[in-house]
């Protein structure tokens, strides 16, 4: 399990599913969603997330920025 934040107010949990793939575990105040799924290659602490093959609610996937104006604030490994 992963944590991250582009902002203090913009916590989301996510869990690796293999192959760049990740699903939106735990979401507040934002656009990405419990039950999103998404590609990434990098996290960058400091950096926008630049994510691929966003699918929400069984639409087609999009490219998503997540953390444009102020980067990911937060970047950390939590074992459940």
């Amino acid at each position: 399990m992963w944590f991250f934040s582009p902002a203090p107010n913009k916590p989301y949990m996510f869990r690796y599913l293999g192959n760049r793939t990740f699903i939106v575990e735990e979401s507040s105040n934002s656009k990405l969603k419990t039950g999103d799924t998404f590609a990434c290659s990098l996290f960058v602490l400091g950096e926008p997330l630049y994510i691929d093959n966003l699918i929400q609610n069984g639409r087609p996937p999009v490219a998503f920025v997540v953390g444009s104006k102020s980067g990911l604030t937060l970047l950390e490994h939590i074992q459940r």
